[in-house]
């Protein structure tokens, strides 16, 4: 379990999520009631650290309701012969003054619909958590949700089983709960299908507030990558599943059992920021007023990509001016600072927009806060606003965040700017690459990660090898990584730098930090700080990633050997000294008499001719 601190920070009400399940409709004939006192272990005795489980039963309905308002998805996947449906409804009544967070979950038959299972459960609300059969047998799963209590946290496990063997009985069970609840089970159909129950939750505010250590929780254990659920294509959630990680990660209060599948309704709209710079003309979502996650087909994103004019939103952000939206360089031999000064005027304009209290606002024309980007003929033109800019095509849903969309956007900036496609960064532990694996992509020892630090080149997409450019923008393996677990990501290439600069991103936005009191040089210093070495833009991958790593690691061997040839020739130096200075003295004395050989060649020379002058006269 990782330890943190118990520092939190409270969201206000508007930035918090809320999940749209309907409310779950049951039916009840004569009920008997049973008491059940259970305790955290799960036995029936030792009332010490029991919470009181009140659970009535009730016999099969002839008609259980379906969930009103379920989603197209629910709705013609209900079986007309109730008999042979084996799903679970359970509805939770909360009524607690504390939200419900789901901490973990678990399936052992079954699927999880959308937004399931429930990630929030607020205080003062009902709210149904809803397991779908399988394509054959029975359905069984279990949640467990956690509590605010004084300075730490309690939890509680609920497990339900719709099981399809004849004669079978469901049930639904509390399991390891925390003394301060008091949880009532009641009006559960105990054979037949599908599953129904309800699920009261009090806790008792009166309990001292003194708890023992294990009572309380000291906090959380724990490019083009974003997933297009559409029937064309279907990915790995990378973005989404990154900023999830990020926000359990974060000092904001954020459910830990938050995957991709039950993101709710106002969560979602911090993701629709985070889809948004793939997806900047919304064109992956159906226009309407109620839901904001209802993706359509994906034919007019893809024929806006692929054949789409070179002005529109989504062709400029994927190989035109706008693909710093990635992290990228907009053309070959860019200036990085010039990509640089691009992702950082955005980043501000879109963290300030988010703040809502630095001087942006959703109303500003885009030529007033983002000059020189868009003209007449562009679109959104640039007598738009911020608020057409991020809603685009898709205007209609009642409950959009604006704020939310924006801070989404500036994520999904610092996450793909850690993708090897997109940036090259100075990889800090060279020690832990291995050699390629057969595809020819880097890799990792087991249990390491690669540790990205400063920018050394932009890539851009044009003229790129694309399979290698999508292989780091997804997941490496088919187990599905876990936000709740961030070394889950460790085979992810720049996944764990990528959450932990979101998680420090997240911290600043909740504390409405000023861009110019430490968001701005956050950004400057450590996310998209350039190498000393850095270089214009180019199109490649990861062609010169570990050539660069060897050459560090040659330079090291030379450097070691050198400096073993020398501590050598030290350790033998003492045994050549004295024929050294022999040789030394020898060479003297040779020199010597060729200096007197030369002088006295010279008087002799002069003594003869002297003597010949002489006989001349």
């Amino acid at each position: 379990m990782r330890q943190q601190s118990l520092s939190r920070v409270t969201i206000s009400d508007s930035d918090w999520p809320e999940a749209k399940a309907p409310l779950q409709a049951f039916t009840s004939d004569a009920s008997k009631k049973n008491d059940v006192i259970v305790n955290r272990q799960g036995s029936y005795h030792d009332l010490k650290f029991a919470c009181r489980v009140i659970t009535h039963f009730a016999p099969p309905s002839p008609n259980p309701l379906i969930p009103i308002n379920s989603s197209p998805y629910h709705q013609n996947n209900t079986i007309a012969n109730n008999s042979m449906d084996f799903s679970c409804h359970v509805r939770i009544n909360n009524e607690s003054s504390e939200d419900l967070l789901l901490e973990d979950s678990g399936l052992e038959s079954g699927n999880w619909p959308l937004r399931q299972p429930l990630n929030v459960i607020e205080a003062g609300t009902q709210q149904t958590i809803y397991l779908a059969q399988p394509s054959w047998g029975g359905s069984k799963a279990w949640v467990t949700y956690e509590a605010r209590y004084g300075q730490g946290w309690r939890n509680f496990t609920l497990e339900f089983e719709c099981p399809a063997m004849p004669l079978s009985k469901n049930h639904v069970k509390v399991k390891d709960c925390s003394r301060v609840f008091e949880i009532d089970v009641t009006d559960v159909q105990e054979r037949g299908s599908p599953l129904t129950a309800n699920v009261t939750i009090r806790m008792d505010s009166k309990k001292s507030l003194t708890t023992k250590n294990n009572d309380f929780r000291a906090n959380y254990d724990i490019g083009v990558g974003v997933s297009f659920p559409t029937k064309m294509d279907i990915k790995f959630p990378v973005h989404e599943s990154i900023v999830v990680a990020a926000f359990i990660e974060s000092d904001m209060t954020f459910p830990r059992g938050t995957v991709y599948n039950n993101i709710n309704d106002k969560q979602w709209e911090f993701f629709r920021g985070v889809v948004w710079n793939d997806d900047p003309s919304c064109l992956l979502f159906e226009d309407v007023t109620e839901d904001n996650r209802m993706f359509g087909l994906g034919v007019e994103w893809l024929n806006a990509f692929k054949f789409g004019d070179e002005k529109c939103m989504t062709k400029r952000s994927h190989m035109g001016d706008l693909q710093f939206f990635h992290g990228m360089g907009s053309v070959m031999g860019e200036k990085p600072q010039k990509t640089r000064k691009n992702i950082l005027t955005w980043m501000e304009v879109m963290y300030k927009l988010a703040c809502g209290d630095q001087g942006i606002s959703e109303d500003d024309t885009l030529d007033n806060v983002l000059p020189g980007f868009f003209t007449k003929e562009t679109v959104p033109s640039k007598s738009d606003t911020l608020r057409d800019l991020i809603l685009a095509t898709t205007p209609k849903y009642k409950d959009a965040n604006i704020r939310k969309r924006a801070f989404g956007i500036c994520l999904h900036m610092i996450s793909d700017s850690y993708a090897l496609g997109h940036t090259q960064r100075r990889l800090r532990n060279p020690s832990d690459l291995i050699e390629r694996d057969t595809a020819g992509y880097i890799r990792f020892k087991p249990d390491t990660y690669g540790d990205w630090g400063s920018i050394l080149c932009f890539h851009t997409y044009n003229d790129q090898d694309g399979d290698r450019h999508s292989h780091y923008d997804d997941k490496d393996g088919e187990q599905d990584p876990a936000p709740r677990d961030v070394t889950t990501f460790n085979e992810m290439i720049g996944a764990r730098n990528a959450i932990a600069g979101c998680t420090k991103m997240i911290n600043l936005f909740i504390k409405k930090t000023p861009w110019k009191e430490g968001v701005k040089k956050f950004l400057e210093d450590e996310i998209f700080v350039l190498d000393r070495d850095v270089k214009p833009s180019d199109h490649f991958t990861d062609e010169s990633v570990v050539s660069y790593v060897y050459a560090q690691r040659d330079e090291e061997i030379e450097y070691r050997a050198g400096l073993e040839r020398k501590l050598a020739s030290l350790e033998e130096g003492g045994l050549s000294v004295v024929p050294n200075r022999c040789d030394g003295r020898s060479r003297v004395v040779t020199a010597l008499a060729m200096i007197c050989l030369f002088i006295s060649a010279i008087f002799f020379t002069f003594f003869t001719m002297r003597i010949h002058g002489l006989m001349m006269c």
